[in-house]
């Protein structure tokens, strides 16, 4: 899809403007260069042609910050394009490709670009570290050495997740606060998520990700431990409408995976032992898929897996992607109902329905024992 970018006046934006992105590029003399961006859940194109290793943009942004890609090549192909990620904001901003890192543009006239290539830098180390242990992984053969480089992994994760959350809670003036904080907040407890909120300034409270932050308080309000949890029914595997609500007197475990989810399909086995050991006090296991595109997948990933006696459905998100974002239908959608942001996602209810929390696994070990006593 093709779209200008249509020139608005200053006063007609609330608090957005004008801006113009003058950039110099080496090595693709004569090709398009694409500036992407959403728009009412659509990706929208730009684009002009490169010459002599420049080219430039102009148009406005509704907010005080929109993030925008460059591209060259068949942005849609991962294999055959070279992209970049900034940060607009409505000023002049400079921005310089090297062909050679491409990903990595010099930006100038972005307070927010500075803020994003600042908290980048800090985690710089790690990222490269992880991508050495995964490059090391593949060479071995060895199980437990295999296993052991997960956990180094892993490890380095939520460190950058914990740097994440530091980062957002000390810049509450930062415009690209709220976007890191969607990104992470499902690591966050409600209070976190409040407090931190509480804290962004009125300018940063404008930018269009706020919206979802204060989705998730509101969400987050109703999950906690003590609270009734929220009520679906959905078709299993076999067509028959069922609900954890079917199994009150019961301790349920409430597990949101994927077929595509390697840590969900890992987790699996252990989810299994557990069911094994505390079956007969009351314990069940009721599992969330996100896999509505693909229910042949769904299907075999649960007989493959050997989990046949746990109940199943899918999560209930209807998604046209002819229409980009602005085609999914939440409407049934169990996972917004829980705040899923990532996968595997487990909670544990009791038997009058109740939300006892939100765990991983070690944790669920430790609250089955004390529940069961052992």
């Amino acid at each position: 899809m093709f779209a200008a970018l249509t020139a608005v006046p200053s006063a007609a934006l609330a608090d957005g403007g004008n801006f113009t992105l003058k950039g110099t590029i080496n090595g693709f003399e004569g090709r398009y260069i694409h500036m992407l961006y959403e728009k009412d859940g659509n990706i929208m194109d730009d684009s002009v042609r490169i010459t002599n290793g420049q080219f430039a943009f102009s148009g406005s942004i509704a907010a005080p910050m929109a993030p925008r890609s460059l591209a060259v090549g068949n942005y849609n192909d991962y294999t055959n394009r070279k992209i970049c990620f900034l940060y607009v904001e409505p000023k002049t901003i400079s921005v310089a490709i090297d062909k050679d890192k491409f990903n990595e543009p010099k930006v100038t006239g972005s307070l927010s670009q500075v803020q994003a290539d600042s908290l980048q830098n800090m985690q710089r180390a790690k990222r490269d570290l992880m991508t050495k242990l995964r490059e090391e992984q593949k060479t071995l053969k060895d199980a437990a050495k295999i296993k052991e480089i997960d956990k180094q992994v892993d490890a380095l994760q939520d460190e950058m997740i914990k740097e994440v959350i530091a980062w957002v809670k000390s810049h509450p003036n930062s415009l690209i606060a709220p976007q890191q904080m969607n990104i992470i907040m499902g690591n966050m407890t409600y209070d976190e998520i409040a407090e931190t909120y509480a804290k962004f300034t009125p300018e940063v409270k404008k930018m269009p990700e706020c919206k979802e932050i204060e989705n998730e308080i509101n969400t987050l309000k109703l999950l906690g431990p003590g609270k009734p949890a929220p009520y679906f029914r959905a078709k299993d595997m076999n067509g028959k409408m069922i609900s954890p609500a079917d199994l009150k007197g019961k301790y349920v475990l409430l597990d949101f995976w994927a077929t595509w989810c390697v840590p969900c399909r890992k987790s699996f086995p252990h989810v299994k032992a557990l069911y094994e050991k505390y079956k007969a006090k009351g314990f069940d296991v009721f599992c969330v898929a996100d896999d509505d595109g693909n229910e042949t997948k769904w299907k075999a990933a649960i007989q493959k897996d050997g989990i046949g006696m746990f109940h199943h459905v899918l999560r209930g998100l209807k998604w046209d992607r002819s229409k980009g974002l602005a085609g999914m239908d939440k409407t049934n959608d169990i996972s917004e109902k829980y705040a899923v942001h990532y996968l595997p996602t487990k909670y544990l209810i009791d038997r009058e329905g109740r939300i006892v929390g939100k765990f991983d696994d070690a944790q669920l070990d430790a609250k089955l024992k004390e529940i069961f006593g052992f």
